[in-house]
């Protein structure tokens, strides 16, 4: 897309709705965040904190998870009959981006509070995250990379390698924003955190 006609004057018609619709689809976004986040405020941490703690564990599963998942899209996408099964993994994509974005949003504004030397609250932490990735997705030609395998590799790594944590290998880290806590908690620490994050009738001792 040109951003300026051949006699060199500017063609705003094409950029300016494309601009406009993305700070659209960047509130959506954030507001679905924000609206998500305190149902499962615990788990989002928790999968952020993995993002401190095991970003190559969390990249790995997310890169592997978005292979298999565009190659069943692709696959599906080559058979008629199995379009609505291509759309249900686009679906699913979709959902685990956003959920993920939440994940990455409390990891980004952490880490920009602790820079900073600022204390926020989880909400202000997550909101801010999520708009610089919000905003980074509005650059031009970054902004595509960043939509179409950036930001759904890394946060379906964080949404992924956040259930295998919880769920899978019982490992639990405090939230992100006590940076002075040691990489692995005592047992004591864990078993509270276990607690806050999951329903009585999952926890396995």
């Amino acid at each position: 897309m040109s951003v300026f006609t051949g006699n060199g004057g500017a063609e705003y018609n094409y950029i300016l709705p494309d601009f406009w619709l993305g700070i659209f689809a960047g509130l959506l976004t954030l507001t679905l965040c924000l609206g998500i986040f305190p149902a499962k405020k615990a788990f989002f941490e928790q999968s952020a904190a993995a993002m401190l703690h095991q970003p190559k564990d969390a990249l790995r599963c997310g890169l592997v998870f978005y292979i298999i998942l565009m190659s069943l899209v692709v696959i599906f996408l080559l058979s008629v009959v199995g379009f609505p099964a291509a759309v249900f993994f686009i679906v699913i994509i979709m959902i685990f981006t956003i959920l993920g974005e939440i994940a990455l949003g409390i990891w980004l504004g952490a880490l920009i509070a602790g820079d900073l030397g600022m204390g926020m609250s989880p909400y202000t932490n997550m909101a801010m995250g999520v708009a610089l990735i919000e905003i980074t997705k509005l650059i031009p030609y970054v902004g595509g990379a960043v939509s179409l395998f950036i930001l759904p590799v890394m946060a379906l790594g964080a949404a992924v390698n956040g259930l295998l944590n919880v769920y899978i290998r019982h490992l639990f880290y405090p939230p992100p924003y006590d940076r002075e806590y040691p990489k692995r908690t005592g047992k004591d620490e864990i078993d509270r955190l276990r607690g806050i994050i999951l329903p009585e009738k999952n926890r396995e001792e």
